[in-house]
C-alpha cells in the first residue's frame, strides 16, 4: 500500500510543477516544494507580463505539460497492472475493470484494449504454466458467436483502421490454438464461422481457409480423420442440403469467387463419393433425381450426377456404367426417351447438351440392338393397339424421325429398307386413320406446324403412287362421296389443293411442230 501512496504523491508533485510553470511563463522557473508556514514569507506580487509572453514559449509549456501527463498516465497504468498481477486477476476481470463495455465491436476499437494486452503478456510471463490469451478473454466475455461476427465484420470492411486490422490478425492467429485447447470439434468451429456469414456469401468468405486450417491442426494433434467436405456436409445438415446450397451458389454469377468456390466444393464432394464407392442409385437419391425421368432430365443436379458417373466409369470395375444405362435401368427406355425430347428444347446449356448426348447414345443403342423404325414406334407408345395416342406424344415424333434418319444412313446400301416418318406412321395407323388425325391436328395451334409437315409428306407419297383427288375417297377411305364424313371430305379437299398447286408449278412444253 505504501508503494501506491508514493506513486500518487509523485504524480501530485509533478502536476503541481506543471501548474506553476503555466502561471509563471514569463519568469524563470521556480522550485516547487511544500511550505510549512506561509506567515514567515514576505508577500510578493507578480504582474503578468503579457507583452513579453511569446507563442513558442506557450507551445513549449503545453508540450511539456502533455509529456508530463503522458508520463503520469503510464505510471498509473503500470501501477494498475502490478496491482492486477498481485491479485492474479483473470483476463475477464481485468477487461471488466477497464470498463471497455458490452459491445465487442466497440471493444476492438477501444484504446483500453492495449492495457489488457499488456496485462496478458505480463501475466503469461509470470505464470507460464497457466497462460491466457486475448481471444480467450474476449470469447469468455462476449461469446464465441459475437466475437466471430465482429472479426468477420472487420475483415469485410474497407474502413477499418490499420491498428484494428492488425489486432484482428493477432486474434485469428490465437484462435486455432484456443479452439483446440477448448476441445472444440470441427463441427463446433463450423457453427461459429457460419454464424458470421449468411447465404452464398459464406462461400466467398475467408472462413473456408480458417476452417480448413483448423481441420488440419485438429487432425494433427487429435489424430482425427476429418475433411472439409465431411464437415460442411454435416454442417449443412446432409448431402442433399449441401448440394442444394452449392447449386444456388453456382448461380451467383455476379461474384466469381462464390461460383468458383462452389464448383471446387462440388468436385470435392464427387471425389469423396468416388473414394467411398457410393452406388449411383444412392447418389440419385441425394441429388433428388429419383422422382421420375422428366424431373431428372430437367434437374440442375443432372450435370453433377453425370460428372460422378464419368469419374466412376474410369474404374475398371465400373467401365460399363453410363448415365444413360443408369437412367434407363431405373425408368425404362420409353420414359427416358420421352424425358429427353422436351429437355432438348430447354435453354439451359448444360442440361440441353447432356440431353442431346443421351439421345444420340439411345438411338445408336437401338440401332445396334437391331431395332427397326416400326419397333421404335411401338416402344415409344405411339400406338397401343386399340386407339391412337399420337396426339399426346408429338414430342416422340421427333425422336422417331431422328432414329429413321440414322437407320437410313446405316442402310444406305439397301434402298428397299429406306423409309420415312410418314410411311412408318401410315404402316402403323393405316393411311385413312393417319390422314384424318393430321387434318384435325391442323386446327390445334400447338400441333399445326408438325401436322402440316406430315400431311404434305403423306400427300406427296399419294401423288408418287399416282393417286388423284377424285379417287381419294374411294381408294383411301373406301367410301363414296355420298357416304363420306365431313372429316374425310376435308382430307380430300386438302389433297386437291395440294395436287393442283404441285401440278401448276410444273412447266409444260409445247411442240412447235404440232401447232
Amino acid at each position: 500500500m505504501l508503494f501506491y501512496l508514493n506513486v500518487l504523491l509523485v504524480a501530485i508533485v509533478l502536476l503541481a510543477c506543471v501548474d506553476s510553470a503555466s502561471d509563471n511563463a514569463a519568469s524563470t522557473a521556480t522550485k516547487c516544494f511544500p511550505v510549512a508556514n506561509k506567515s514567515f514569507l514576505p508577500t510578493r506580487r507578480f504582474l503578468r507580463a503579457y507583452a513579453t509572453v511569446h507563442k513558442d514559449s506557450e507551445e513549449r509549456v503545453n508540450v511539456g505539460n502533455f509529456a508530463l501527463q503522458e508520463g503520469v498516465s503510464k505510471l498509473a497504468e503500470s501501477a494498475r497492472l502490478k496491482k492486477f498481477l498481485l491479485k492474479k486477476k483473470t483476463g475477464v476481470e481485468v477487461l471488466n475493470s477497464l470498463k471497455i463495455g458490452d459491445d465487442i465491436a466497440a471493444a476492438l476499437e477501444s484504446s483500453r484494449l492495449g492495457t489488457l494486452t499488456k496485462y496478458i503478456a505480463k501475466f503469461n510471463k509470470k505464470n507460464p504454466d497457466k497462460t491466457i490469451s486475448l481471444i480467450e478473454t474476449l470469447t469468455t466475455r462476449y461469446g464465441g458467436s459475437a466475437v466471430e461476427k465482429a472479426l468477420a465484420s472487420v475483415e469485410r470492411s474497407t474502413d477499418s483502421s490499420p491498428k484494428v486490422v492488425d489486432l484482428v490478425k493477432q486474434l485469428r492467429s490465437e484462435q486455432l490454438t484456443f479452439w483446440l485447447h477448448s476441445d472444440n470439434s470441427v463441427d463446433d468451429v463450423f457453427k461459429l464461422l457460419n454464424s458470421a456469414y449468411a447465404g452464398p456469401e459464406f462461400f466467398a468468405s475467408p472462413l473456408f481457409r480458417i476452417l480448413d486450417d483448423y481441420i488440419a491442426k485438429f487432425n494433427s494433434e487429435k489424430q482425427g480423420q476429418e475433411t472439409l467436405i465431411k464437415t460442411l456436409t454435416r454442417g449443412f445438415r446432409g448431402e442433399s442440403n449441401f448440394v442444394w446450397l452449392l447449386a444456388g451458389a453456382k448461380q451467383q454469377t455476379h461474384d466469381l469467387r462464390i461460383v468458383n468456390k462452389a464448383q471446387e466444393l462440388e468436385e470435392g464432394l464427387i471425389r469423396q463419393w468416388r473414394h467411398e464407392k457410393v452406388e449411383p442409385v444412392a447418389i440419385m437419391k441425394v441429388l433428388k433425381l429419383d422422382n421420375g425421368a422428366e424431373n431428372a432430365l430437367r434437374s440442375e443436379n443432372l450435370e453433377m450426377f453425370d460428372k460422378y458417373i464419368t469419374l466412376l466409369s474410369k474404374n475398371s470395375q465400373h467401365n460399363e456404367v453410363t448415365l444413360l444405362g443408369i437412367l434407363t435401368s431405373k425408368y425404362g427406355e420409353a420414359n427416358v426417351a420421352k424425358a429427353i425430347a422436351p429437355a432438348l428444347r430447354r435453354e439451359k446449356a448444360n442440361t440441353e447438351l447432356i440431353a442431346a448426348r443421351l439421345q444420340q447414345q439411345q438411338l445408336k443403342g437401338w440401332l445396334e440392338n437391331g431395332m427397326s423404325p416400326d419397333d421404335v414406334f411401338k416402344l415409344l407408345w405411339l400406338y397401343n393397339g386399340k386407339r391412337l395416342v399420337i396426339a399426346q406424344q408429338w414430342d416422340m415424333l421427333d425422336t422417331l424421325d431422328e432414329f429413321i434418319m440414322l437407320y437410313n444412313r446405316y442402310n444406305r446400301a439397301k434402298p428397299s429398307d429406306q423409309t420415312s416418318l410418314v410411311r412408318v406412321l401410315a404402316n402403323s395407323y393405316g393411311e385413312s386413320k393417319l390422314a384424318k388425325l393430321l387434318v384435325t391436328r391442323l386446327e390445334a395451334p400447338l400441333f399445326m406446324s408438325k401436322a402440316a409437315k406430315l400431311q404434305k409428306a403423306q400427300f406427296r407419297e399419294w401423288m408418287d403412287e399416282g393417286l388423284e383427288p377424285a379417287s381419294i375417297l374411294s381408294k383411301i377411305f373406301k367410301v363414296t362421296e355420298a357416304d363420306a364424313s365431313n372429316t374425310q371430305k376435308l382430307v380430300a379437299s386438302h389433297f386437291k389443293r395440294f395436287y393442283d398447286t404441285k401440278n401448276a408449278a410444273q412447266p409444260t412444253f409445247t411442240d412447235p411442230r404440232r401447232s
